[in-house]
């Protein structure tokens, strides 16, 4: 947030904020506001909508804004305070469900509220060795385009692009690995 008072930019990495209604420019006034989100202790990493509910992701929780009016506007709810998301570019949403990639190294299914699917418990364990911490960002999750398989492309040791995928297909539940380093054997 810029400081006026200051002239500087502050980083609050636990703060979600909101301009006026039809305002979009206007942060302050009637309508605008802010929320901190301290009680899981994580930082926030991304946000979606699902359903009627505005979900803020965090380093150790999954937060809910549900909108109240008045002149609170929005209510956080701690939905699940024990799992993160990894990384923003390991989050993808299809057919009101969304899908990620947890700070333990699991795959979830999020329908909402409290309601968390483990859907990557035969793949754990592989994720971890393969998620190296700096190619994080350089990893990608999506839904293929047919919306049955779930991809998790992955930047794996001792290489500096995706050139691994494991594949939910999301009918049976069952996993696989494609190997693309003979594929795109360079950048």
């Amino acid at each position: 947030e810029y400081n006026s008072a200051s002239a500087i930019w502050v980083e609050n990495n636990q703060r979600v904020r909101w301009p006026q209604i039809a305002k979009l420019q206007s942060w302050t006034g009637t309508g605008s506001g802010f929320v901190d989100l301290l009680d899981t202790g994580g930082i926030n990493v991304w946000s979606a909508q699902l359903g009627g509910q505005y979900i803020i992701y965090q380093t150790r929780g999954i937060w809910s804004l549900n909108y109240v009016g008045g002149t609170t506007v929005f209510s956080p709810v701690v939905e699940v305070p024990d799992i993160g998301l990894l990384s923003p570019q390991l989050f993808t949403a299809f057919n009101n469900i969304h899908y990620f990639v947890g700070t333990d190294y699991n795959v979830y299914a999020y329908y909402g509220g409290s309601v968390l699917q483990k859907i990557g418990d035969k793949i754990r364990t592989f994720l971890k060795d393969d998620l190296l911490p700096d190619y994080l960002n350089y990893c990608r999750m999506a839904i293929g385009i047919d919306g049955i398989k779930l991809w998790i492309f992955i930047v794996p040791t001792g290489s500096t692009y995706a050139t691994k995928a494991y594949v939910m297909d999301r009918t049976t539940g069952a996993w696989t690995v494609r190997d693309f380093i003979n594929k795109f054997p360079t950048g």
